[in-house]
């Protein structure tokens, strides 16, 4: 049993929010199956809600509480909120403190809230965020939202090569339509060729040392789900290689998310002048069209 509320427990509880429940999350933060079963998505039950954040998603999405909050090492806030349609806000590093939470991987962890709608993101996001004593990487920042402003010019950018890929869904084109539809302005992007595997070298040898005690221990057969070697893979990696490919990794993010800034909005005075009310109603319609092309590919399949 903890001893103590996480950081952003207490600040939500400063906030006025009320704890009802403790969710479901997949075993070890790696999908939606846990000791007590899978996590089913409440709009199509045949189906998994997705994790590891399968809890707060599928919870959020049936309406069986206001908001939940959520945890994101490689996707484990973004993947159950696209499968249970919900908005899920997976942070900057460093913009909410994770003292008190589940350690998985010290370098990519982030905590962040899941809600069913843009504004209600925003309003979570204001009360979690903020530096923290406990946690060095947490930062000071300023949220600006603005529910009314206008994304009429508003750049929003999308891959193209991916639009046309055999994992582009339905859902996926009509939210670009969407974009279009609302007077925005779509413009094609793409992404370094750059050896992005290698962030799973982080994820395994962090995740092993994290999890040093059960990994030795040989409990590892006891979860419901058996991945071979999954954990192990941490413990072999010698700590200079891990050093050197983690720093060159850091490297390499931060000069393509500058790049990738400044193409998508003009220069790097247009990338500051990119408001966050603006960016958050053009969400807000984003997300509005993808919860509805979901629901229709859902009733068709149940169908």
């Amino acid at each position: 049993m903890p001893k103590d509320d996480a950081a952003v427990v207490k600040r939500l509880d400063e906030a006025g929010a009320v704890l009802v429940a403790k969710l479901s999350l997949g075993a070890l933060a790696s999908n939606d199956i846990w000791f007590g079963g899978q996590t089913m998505n409440p709009w199509l039950l045949e189906e998994g809600s997705s994790g590891s954040s399968a809890g707060p998603g599928a919870a959020t999405a049936a309406g069986l509480v206001g908001f939940s909050i959520g945890s994101e090492t490689g996707g484990s806030i973004v993947s159950p909120a696209m499968r249970c349609g919900v908005t899920g806000l997976r942070p900057t590093f460093g913009l909410v403190p994770r003292t008190g939470a589940m350690t998985l991987c010290w370098s990519l962890d982030k905590l962040g809230p899941m809600t069913r709608s843009v504004e209600d993101a925003l309003l979570v996001l204001h009360a979690i965020s903020g530096p923290d004593p406990g946690e060095l990487a947490s930062v000071p920042c300023h949220l600006d939202f603005n529910a009314n402003a206008s994304v009429t010019g508003l750049r929003v950018g999308y891959f193209p090569a991916w639009m046309h890929d055999k994992v582009a869904t339905e859902v996926d084109r009509a939210a670009l339509k969407a974009v279009q539809d609302a007077g925005m302005k779509p413009v094609e992007v793409s992404i370094p060729d750059w050896p992005y595997h290698t962030l799973n070298l982080i994820l395994f040898a962090e995740s092993g040392a994290a999890f040093e005690e059960l990994t030795l221990s040989g409990r590892l057969s006891e979860l419901k789900v058996q991945t071979p070697d999954f954990w192990l893979e941490g413990r072999p990696i010698a700590g200079a290689v891990f050093a050197r490919r983690n720093a060159r990794h850091n490297q390499l993010h931060r000069a393509s998310i500058v790049d990738f800034m400044c193409r998508l909005c003009g220069s790097v005075r247009g990338a500051e002048r990119l408001g966050a009310g603006r960016a958050a109603s053009a969400a807000k319609v984003l997300a509005t069209a993808a919860r509805a092309a979901r629901c229709d590919a859902n009733r068709t399949a149940v169908r």
